[in-house]
């Protein structure tokens, strides 16, 4: 699969550089920065492939620095402790795998676009 620039494609691109400023830069997104800093050290891209919502908790696949998805839940009570919050880390081939249809597997390319560029331009300043 190819990217080729449709309106699909760039709606999904909007959604996850969207989700990046976010996750490094929103103040309400602290709970976030903690727990893939504990996780990785140094955080220079993370963009959200997946928010799934639940009952107690909201699920969440990021792919960090372009080379690791990490999944997580974060519960909605407010006092969690973003230290006891469990990372499961994934490679990204081994996640895509495992996609089923175009419109996981569009995000997935176009993540992995934003990722590389963004890892590029943090290594030109």
């Amino acid at each position: 699969m190819k990217l080729i620039g449709s309106r699909l494609e760039r709606q999904i691109e909007a959604r996850l550089r969207a989700s990046q400023v976010w996750i490094l830069k929103h103040p309400e997104a602290q709970h976030f920065r903690s727990i893939l800093g504990r996780t990785f050290g140094s955080v220079r891209s993370a963009l959200e492939l997946v928010w799934t919502p639940d009952q107690g908790e909201d699920l969440y696949l990021v792919l960090v620095n372009g080379s690791s998805i990490a999944r997580f839940e974060i519960p909605r009570d407010i006092s969690f402790d973003p230290e006891l919050i469990p990372v499961e880390l994934y490679h990204p081939l081994d996640y895509k795998r495992h996609l089923k249809g175009k419109d996981s597997n569009l995000t997935y390319l176009i993540t992995m676009k934003i990722a590389r560029e963004t890892l590029e331009a943090a290594g030109n300043e």
